[in-house]
């Protein structure tokens, strides 16, 4: 997905789990339990379909390109497996592409249930992070309009020339020529 943010402000927005319960779908509880320059992390709870989720991740990251989500053994209520990546490359200051891949499993007769509304969340996981970036920054004009204009398609109608005009009466004569008798 492009997105009209710098891939830092992205990253840093994706790596801040505390603040995932203000803005993604689902997620009602957010703790972070260690943070450094190379690990984030976390234990997130979720609410879907009236089923409660706790999931403890422990998250690898190279700032602003790179960052891999690892769920820790026996710390998924309902999970069997999770396991997500997401990688961030500059466009250009003010302008990033994101690429996000998960996969996951979940266990038990309640997974059945919870399965769709997981699902769902999932399919909408970018666009919340989007969303929110576009609300707390919102983009630059310069990419705005370069992005439209990028989009924009001109069209030209052909229009044919004038066909060419007979003169009416005698020809004109300028002041050196000779004036017909």
């Amino acid at each position: 997905m492009l997105v009209d943010h710098p891939a830092e402000v992205m990253f840093d927005l994706i790596e801040a789990a505390e603040h995932y319960p203000a803005f993604l779908p689902g997620c009602s509880g957010a703790e972070i339990l260690e943070r450094t320059d190379e690990v984030v992390a976390a234990r997130l709870t979720m609410k879907l379909a009236g089923i409660a989720l706790s999931l403890h991740t422990r998250n690898p990251k190279r700032r602003p390109t790179w960052m891999l989500i690892e769920m820790q053994p026996g710390s998924g209520s309902l999970m069997r497996r999770f396991r997500g990546e997401w990688q961030l490359t500059a466009l250009n200051a003010s302008a990033c592409r994101i690429d996000f891949t998960l996969s996951y499993e979940l266990d038990g007769t309640v997974a059945r249930v919870a399965r769709s509304a997981f699902d769902r969340v999932a399919d909408r996981l970018v666009d919340a992070f989007v969303q929110r970036a576009d609300r707390l920054y919102p983009p630059a004009a310069t990419f705005a309009a370069t992005s439209t204009t990028t989009f924009a398609c001109t069209f030209a109608a052909a229009v044919p020339a004038p066909a060419p005009v007979a003169p009416q009466g005698p020809e004109p004569h300028g002041p050196d020529l000779e004036q017909p008798r």
